[in-house]
């Protein structure tokens, strides 16, 4: 009589992270995560646009030559969606789809701050500090691409107005920062020490993208999933695969192929053009034409940041309850008439408390029109391509910014300061005439259509 063959215990494998403890399923996690990760992005932003744009303009720096530097910082956030395409179709699935990319960009920024905190005199060669800033914005362009692709995939309808209040505020509050904080570290111990600090903080945000994961399942690090080898191991080889890269690029085009998301497109280049003129005229007005000291203006700047914070959390509620778009058109609207006003009362503006007001309100209602343009792109968005369409939507934001950038370096010698508020309230003005196009149902029908053809042609 032969004996049965012993049993055999299947070999134990570890457990799955359990689920509350993933961006996916833990709403709080989720929104800790993204506002940190944008607090990162206005961290550095906020050193460049206030801190060293001040510096260099206290230290006889032209509007020409602010407007070069302003152009190279703007570049990769014009192009960033470039990285889109390669965001949605290149990953490492067992991390999750889109961390891996979070944790390459802020290696690299963290890499370049140190670098560039290393090179005494770099701010005495602009162009030199402008390709130092150029690189360095590449790679916050990335984060900024593969955080908002997180977003798309990860937040549902009923919450993005609020999230993206919230993250745009840490955005501000990023900025704040890295203006007020970082300009008391520029006049006590120099530029390179601040290069330093922004390397650690960014360093200390980059600690929860690493140790959190996306979903049930993923790892921290590695390359196939604990719990199904041959199961990771088709989807990295479908990943490459020839039809999953054409059917990719083939709904990239779909996507922008509606009137929503073709007026997005308009509404997106509009803009942002008043903050690019903002960029370059107001530190010239404060410093030199209002004899504001250097550390009062950052200082100053930095502190009314938060106000923006503040209202782009307002913003986010507001944009749930009474719809992203009709919240970007009053905020567009009310920016408009409040520069209008300050164009025609120049008297007034060497009055401290007056300019403060009214930086107050702009700040205000810039945080407003911005976190219910994010929420609005984002309703416009297809979750099949979020990666390169949201991203998109965002580069052209900075395609915007970068015009007011470049038309306020143009007009360094024709204008006067008033003028240069009434075309910013033109500017936006033209924004809000396209908002009545940019319809989200519209396209969410449109984007559901697309997906059954694409459904129908693969069984075929």
């Amino acid at each position: 009589m032969t004996m049965p063959p012993p049993k055999t215990v299947p070999e134990a494998t570890p457990e799955p992270v359990r689920s509350r403890w993933t961006l996916k399923s833990n709403s709080f996690l989720r929104l800790i995560t993204l506002c940190a990760l944008y607090m990162a992005q206005g961290l550095p932003y906020g050193f460049i646009a206030i801190t060293v744009i001040a510096f260099l303009t206290r230290e006889g720096a032209t509007p020409g030559e602010i407007s070069g530097l302003l152009v190279m910082v703007g570049l990769p956030w014009s192009f960033k969606w470039l990285w889109g395409p390669l965001i949605d179709l290149l990953g490492i699935p067992a991390m999750g789809r889109r961390r891996p990319w979070i944790l390459l960009a802020q290696s690299i920024v963290i890499v370049i701050l140190l670098i560039m905190g290393s090179t005494p005199g770099l701010l005495d060669d602009i162009r030199t500090l402008g390709w130092c800033l150029f690189l360095l914005n590449c790679f916050v362009a990335l984060q900024d691409v593969s955080v908002d692709a997180l977003a798309v995939d990860l937040l549902k309808p009923e919450e993005r107005g609020r999230v993206n209040g919230l993250m745009y505020g840490s955005n501000y509050g990023g900025l704040a920062l890295g203006s007020a904080v970082l300009g008391i570290v520029v006049v006590k111990n120099g530029m390179e020490a601040a290069f330093f600090l922004l390397a650690a903080c960014i360093g200390l945000i980059m600690l929860l993208p690493l140790f959190l994961r996306e979903r049930p399942g993923d790892r921290l690090l590695g390359f196939t999933r604990r719990h199904d080898h041959h199961v990771d191991t088709q989807e990295a080889t479908d990943q490459f695969s020839l039809k999953r890269m054409a059917w990719t690029l083939i709904n990239i085009l779909r996507a922008f192929c509606t009137l929503p998301t073709c007026a997005g497109i308009l509404l997106a280049v509009l803009a942002s053009i008043s903050t690019g003129l903002f960029a370059v005229y107001a530190p010239k007005l404060m410093i030199e034409e209002l004899n504001w000291e250097f550390d009062t203006y950052t200082a100053v700047t930095g502190s009314i940041a938060f106000v923006g914070l503040g209202g782009s959390i307002l913003g986010g509620f507001l944009a749930d309850a009474i719809g992203p778009r009709r919240l970007a058109a009053v905020a567009g609207l009310c920016s408009a008439v409040l520069w209008i006003i300050f164009a025609f009362t120049r008297p007034y503006w060497d009055c401290g408390t007056s300019m403060i007001t009214m930086m107050i309100m702009e700040a205000a209602l810039g945080g407003m029109f911005s976190v219910s343009l994010f929420a609005l792109f984002m309703g416009i968005s297809w979750k099949l391509v979020a990666a390169t369409q949201f991203t998109a939507y965002m580069a052209l934001l900075n395609v915007s910014r970068l015009i007011g950038n470049k038309v306020g370096g143009w007009l360094e010698a024709d204008v006067t300061y008033s003028q240069i508020y009434l075309l910013c309230a033109l500017a936006i003005t033209a924004a809000v005439m396209v908002l009545p196009l940019v319809n989200q149902t519209r396209a969410q029908r449109a984007f559901g259509r697309f997906q059954r053809e694409e459904s129908i042609a693969v069984q075929d």
